[in-house]
């Protein structure tokens, strides 16, 4: 794969063992980090936003999930990029 979405802290610690200490999945969220060659995107699970339902944490995951699409070069139209911007 190209690229991979960590759902959750647990994705995110199995493989970041060591540098999950120094860099908490909070701060890692939606940051293109890097595995074997392999383009990794940390973000919350899709059971956090159920739980946690706040335009925040709607936000953040839309962010990664934009990252995501430009590493793999899929196109993303200006409603998609705005979707959260007021208007």
């Amino acid at each position: 794969p190209r690229v991979i979405v960590l759902l959750g802290a647990s994705a995110y610690n199995t493989l970041f063992k060591e540098d999950s200490k120094e860099v908490p999945f909070e701060s890692a969220q939606g940051q293109q980090l890097s595995y074997q060659e392999i383009h990794l995107i940390p973000a919350v699970h899709p059971h956090y936003l159920l739980l946690k339902n706040t335009l925040e944490s709607k936000y953040t995951f839309w962010q990664s999930m934009l990252t995501t699409m430009d590493l793999l070069q899929l196109p993303i139209n200006e409603a998609q990029r705005n979707y959260f911007k007021k208007s």
